[in-house]
């Protein structure tokens, strides 16, 4: 802080201020006074005292360490000018004192109200604290911003850059204030530079052919060789020509002759009564007698625009030609004896085992619901079509018992028990002296190659 040169012993030699373990010019936190002497071992009295803007004088807590007292400074809030009163005296009765008004600076936050080289930036701020011609570093290269040559060390010269404090700017086309590289128009045209081909060109903003002339300038936009006052669709290279007139060229135009059908769907795309010539023969179907030009004629042919089929049997859409089952019975053509006989089934190998359907000895209740009364095993040779059920009770019955309900279901686990697994697959009201119920699936279901177990139930009425 200070060196001191007295003629007189004890002589101090100079007097030191540490802040945070540095040596420094002012205090903030952790700091403490060393005082050197001249022959310290010779001094009998030592003693520092503080005051603290012009307040009472206190004294200091020293310690002689290492050739030096050593006196730690008091914490506070705020900050205050600092004087120091030293005190000495040798055994021999020599003794010195000496003040030191306004030393240093103390506080918490003492780097805020310090100047040291007195440029208007306090040093808490001054990244130059002992320059008085530099403050600033804002591109952190240790050049102070007045020196630095390109203070925001973004490459571009300050003398040329249009924001030479920020690094990531340095042009301003419409001079806006906002860079280009935030700006989102950056030649202020009203067109956002995403959308903007000439983006720097206030008098442009669409380059339709991409030749470097905006369409404004360029008499030719799209660049396809028509100019533009001969060019009925001026803005598009792929077109020139708009027959129908609807907007679109006739080489994007999807309907060429507007009549609702796509030309890629359209094979007379250019006679607006006709769409389809499914023979090709170069008549519409409109006009065409036979639209297939399988010899059939349209009014005679099930299936007149497939030249490979006339007839349907089983009206499902698919040529019996095509069909792999004509008369739609669920079973292929090639394993059908009858293939154009609906009502006609080849019989495959079944066998049911514990097919007995017994109501008897069932000890029930009124209102019993899902008995199981039966379960029963179908094997089989071929993969069938399950379409209904018939139920015979065998032995004597009595309408007595009230019977609801008989249900059929797929013993999906095979457990024996209706449980939730096991599926529904018909239902009916079941009379005893009938002797039978035919149980009709809403959906025929296909079996498989093997066996299928199967449970039957009845509910009980109240």
């Amino acid at each position: 802080m200070a060196n001191m040169d007295q003629s007189v012993s004890p002589r101090i030699k100079m007097v030191e201020l540490i802040s945070d373990g540095n040596v420094s010019v002012y205090a903030e936190s952790n700091a403490a006074i060393n005082v050197y002497l001249d022959e310290a071992q010779a001094i009998s009295e030592f003693m520092v005292e503080i005051t603290l803007d012009g307040g009472a004088w206190e004294v200091l807590n020293s310690e002689y360490l290492d050739g030096k007292y050593v006196m730690p400074l008091p914490v506070i809030d705020g900050v205050s000018e600092v004087a120091l009163k030293i005190s000495a005296e040798t055994a021999d009765g020599n003794s010195i004192v000496n003040v030191i008004n306004g030393a240093f600076l103390l506080g918490s936050d003492v780097a805020q109200h310090v100047d040291l080289d007195d440029d208007g930036v306090v040093d808490d701020l001054d990244h130059f604290p002992f320059d008085p011609t530099e403050s600033g570093d804002a591109d952190g290269d240790g050049i102070g911003d007045n020196s630095d040559t390109d203070r925001d060390n973004d490459g571009v010269e300050d003398s040329v850059d249009a924001f030479p404090d920020d690094p990531a700017e340095w042009l301003d086309s419409d001079g806006d204030g906002i860079g280009n590289n935030e700006d989102t128009d950056d030649d202020g045209d009203g067109v956002p530079d995403a959308v903007d081909q000439l983006p720097l060109n206030p008098g442009e903003s669409v380059d339709t052919d991409g030749d470097g002339i905006g369409n404004n300038e360029d008499t030719d936009d799209d660049g396809d060789g028509v100019p533009d006052v001969e060019d009925q669709l001026p803005l598009n290279p792929d077109e020139s020509i708009d027959t129908d007139g609807d907007g679109i060229g006739n080489n994007e135009d999807t309907d060429d002759d507007g009549d609702g059908v796509p030309d890629v769907e359209d094979q007379l795309p250019l006679n607006p009564d006709e769409s389809i010539d499914t023979d090709g023969d170069g008549i519409g179907n409109n006009e065409d007698a036979d639209d297939d030009g399988d010899g059939v004629p349209d009014s005679e042919d099930q299936l007149p625009l497939n030249s490979n089929e006339s007839i349907d049997t089983d009206g499902d859409g698919i040529g019996n030609n095509q069909d792999t089952d004509d008369d739609g019975d669920g079973v292929e053509d090639s394993e059908d004896v009858q293939p154009l006989n609906p009502t006609y089934w080849d019989v495959a190998n079944a066998a049911v085992q514990g097919s007995g359907v017994s109501l008897q000895n069932l000890e029930v209740g009124r209102g019993d619901q899902n008995i199981v009364v039966n379960v029963f095993k179908l094997n089989t040779n071929a993969t069938l079509k399950l379409r209904s059920i018939t139920l015979q009770a065998r032995g004597s019955g009595n309408d007595g018992v009230g019977i609801d309900r008989v249900a059929l279901h797929i013993d999906a686990n095979e457990n024996g028990m209706l449980d939730a697994q096991d599926q529904l697959l018909a239902e009916g009201d079941y009379l005893v002296n009938n002797g039978s119920l035919v149980l009709e699936l809403d959906e025929p279901i296909s079996l498989p190659i093997g066996h299928q177990q199967f449970i039957v139930t009845y509910d009980v009425a109240l």
